[in-house]
């Protein structure tokens, strides 16, 4: 691990977001007793904490959210949304200039890929030979567009998007196994900062953990942060400390190490 030995160098965060799969959860597992009570004693103690997730409001995420006792809206779609999983009331969205969606199209025609795109209700998997299906799509207000890969072919996708979209659209990905396009400028980071001024929160006293590439904006943004320990080298170069994994319960560490004050009560 790295960094100091707790955090110090600033205000006791008054706002926590955290990342999903790989940072509160393991890959396809749940939130674990250790990570529900550190969040509890966290909230206890007067922390705001929200969600920030490359998923989809609809995507399991009214469960999570519910195992760890949080209501409200949360950022999801990596940013491009802040919405109430339990409601689907969306609070703030970023979508896509209709204008644009013809460069996605053509990315993902480029590489013999079929897109599915993010509406403000579900997720529509489109295939590109599908006319009727595109002209439906283009009718709609779209908040992402996910393009798979495989680990073999995710870097020849991201350079490819490089290529075409520019700084015209955002991208960003969570694993190897596709990219998302989002609307120009979209990035947990952007949407943790909207989020904070709602509650008057200056991001120097907000706090983030994550470890994936989709989260380096939102731990370098936030006053203090921690990677987890499975993040790579890019990821981990972004935040204030680097923690144990999700499968070690890293979120629990992480709190431990932002949250000095609660460290008694959650060691073990």
């Amino acid at each position: 691990m790295t960094g100091k030995t707790r955090w110090n160098e600033g205000p006791r965060p008054r706002l926590l977001a955290t990342d999903i799969d790989g940072t509160l959860i393991a890959f396809g597992s749940h939130p674990t007793p250790a990570v529900r009570l550190a969040i509890d004693l966290l909230r206890e103690s007067g922390v705001i904490v929200h969600l920030a997730t490359g998923r989809s409001p609809w995507h399991g995420l009214a469960g999570i959210a519910r195992a760890v006792g949080l209501a409200g809206p949360q950022i999801t779609l990596h940013g491009a949304l802040v919405a109430d999983p339990e409601t689907g009331a969306i609070e703030r969205g970023r979508p896509i200039p209709p204008g644009l969606v013809e460069e996605i199209v053509a990315l993902a025609a480029s590489m013999g890929l079929d897109p599915t795109f993010a509406t403000g209700e579900a997720n529509r998997f489109v295939h590109l030979a599908d006319r009727r299906a595109l002209d439906a799509i283009r009718a709609e207000t779209l908040y992402s567009a996910y393009l798979p890969a495989t680990p073999a072919t995710h870097a020849d996708l991201v350079a490819a998007a490089g290529r075409r979209l520019g700084d015209r659209l955002a991208y960003t990905w969570g694993d190897e196994s596709g990219i998302e396009v989002l609307a120009p400028g979209t990035d947990k980071s952007e949407a943790l900062a909207w989020v904070a001024a709602g509650y008057g929160i200056p991001m120097a006293e907000v706090a983030a953990v994550g470890d994936a590439a989709n989260d380096r904006g939102m731990l370098r943004a936030a006053g203090a942060s921690v990677a987890m320990g499975g993040a790579k080298p890019d990821v981990r170069a972004a935040a204030s400390h680097v923690t144990r994994s999700a499968e070690e319960d890293g979120l629990v560490h992480a709190i431990r190490w932002l949250f000095p004050d609660l460290d008694h009560r959650l060691r073990g």
